[in-house]
């Protein structure tokens, strides 16, 4: 009987570590293919977002061609107040000119992203209300370079929670 109490409290451990409270929708699953690759909120409780003290973090991996653009498209009801800043997750760094209007972001890469590249982006200030169940969507797009048209890569979802 041990045995099984001990079992059950071992996998039931082991699903909730691998529960995240951040997930990405991708367009296209391809290997090959550019990809969110992680999303988040510092700090994660819904009061911060509302206060407009939140930064919410989207990582985005470069893979197949090298991009010149990058397009961000903010949830209905939220705006972020302290601007866009976008690194590579190896501490290089990244020219780029960012442009904000009420729908989203939009990154101009100064030279071309090449595939490989994990692209940080911070939204810091991010305002908004609980309307949205805590739930933010953020569609994401890119485009490659030569190409006239975004190619959408997924959606990153940032969930945050309210602090009882």
């Amino acid at each position: 009987m041990k045995r099984l109490i001990f079992g059950a409290f071992c996998v039931a451990m082991t699903m909730v570590g691998t529960i995240s409270t951040a997930q990405a929708q991708t367009a296209n699953s391809s290997p090959s293919t550019t990809q969110i690759v992680a999303a988040d909120a510092d700090p994660m409780d819904t009061e911060s977002t509302e206060l407009g003290a939140a930064t919410h973090f989207i990582d985005v991996k470069v893979e197949g061609n090298p991009i010149s653009q990058l397009k961000i498209g903010f949830p209905d009801g939220l705006k972020v107040v302290q601007g866009v800043q976008v690194a590579a997750r190896s501490k290089q760094p990244v020219k780029a000119t960012v442009s904000t209007n009420a729908n989203g972001s939009t990154v101009n890469f100064a030279q071309p992203v090449q595939p490989g590249t994990t692209l940080k982006i911070a939204l810091r200030g991010v305002r908004g209300s609980i309307n949205n169940d805590d739930i933010w969507f953020y569609p994401i797009s890119v485009r490659y370079i030569g190409e006239t048209e975004d190619i959408p890569v997924g959606t990153a979802q940032i969930q945050t929670y309210e602090d009882d």
